[in-house]
């Protein structure tokens, strides 16, 4: 058994790693949102005269080989990289949970279908399924939401079940079914509120792996189109200078490990807040 010593010291752990997560992504907000205001240059704008720049001066991480500046690309770069992570994850809530909830409440065949099309999705890594999907449907940033979303939606799927099997007997649940209330309204309004802690973490946690899918897909070349100051196209467009000029492709992949980390850090903090079995 824990000591209190032990279970404050888990406390004041999980807690600092919290709070860098939190810091990393509002950090990544600030700079989503006031990247004009942020960025030093025209993040688009080419500079031949500049080209493969070393950081420093006006230029603080140094431009590419078309004269970029790369401090402005990174900043955009969190706009862009934002919004696909939002808009994947919540594709996949749109997807995922809707097929849970009724796979959990349903039972029987239909759960069985259901969760075994979720099983067969969750057999290929993410990023591999988001790779095929995009491949079908051609590079683009909404087929990259596309494909990274429909990756991600088994897991809500799989949560949403979970939450719903353990709730689905509870009184207050077999109450609300002796009132006559129909299936519909017991899934929305008695059982998604109790599933929502942990939601809350898995789509925390999903951000971070969009992001990760994201750039892995613009490295492959099947994400943002080229010379879209998109973190993983930056690295793809200059990868073959990266011998010489390694800033090129350092700072872009700084970013992305930094953006993962915030996530998953804040994720693990939710966790730990939401979830009291994991004191």
């Amino acid at each position: 058994m824990a000591t209190a010593g032990t279970r404050t010291g888990r406390r004041w752990r999980v807690g600092g790693q919290t709070a860098l997560g939190l810091l990393i992504v509002l950090a990544l907000f600030v700079a989503a949102v006031f990247a004009p205001a942020i960025a030093p240059h025209d993040p688009y704008a080419t500079r031949p005269d500049h080209a493969l720049q070393a950081p420093g001066g006006s230029f603080w991480f140094g431009t590419d080989a078309l004269g970029q500046d790369i401090a402005s690309r990174v900043v955009y770069g969190a706009r862009i990289s934002l919004w696909i992570a939002l808009g994947a994850v919540g594709l996949a809530c749109v997807l995922g949970i809707p097929v849970g909830a009724v796979a959990g409440y349903a039972g029987g065949r239909i759960d069985t279908l259901l969760m075994r099309a979720a099983d067969m999705l969750m057999a290929l890594p993410s990023i591999v399924l988001a790779l095929t999907i995009t491949a079908a449907l051609g590079r683009g940033l909404i087929n990259v939401v596309i494909a990274v979303g429909i990756a991600e939606s088994p897991r809500f799927a799989r949560q949403m079940r979970a939450a719903v099997l353990e709730l689905r007997e509870r009184d207050f649940v077999l109450a609300a079914r002796a009132l006559g209330a129909s299936p519909p309204a017991i899934l929305w309004r008695h059982i998604l509120p109790g599933a929502l802690g942990p939601l809350i973490v898995i789509a925390t946690l999903g951000l971070g792996t969009a992001v990760l899918d994201a750039a892995g897909l613009g490295f492959l070349g099947l994400g943002a189109e080229p010379g879209t100051p998109e973190w993983g196209t930056m690295l793809s467009d200059n990868v073959a200078y990266l011998r010489d000029y390694p800033w090129i492709c350092l700072y872009p992949g700084l970013a992305i490990a930094a953006t993962v980390l915030g996530f998953n850090l804040l994720g693990d903090g939710l966790r730990a807040a939401l979830d009291p079995r994991s004191g």
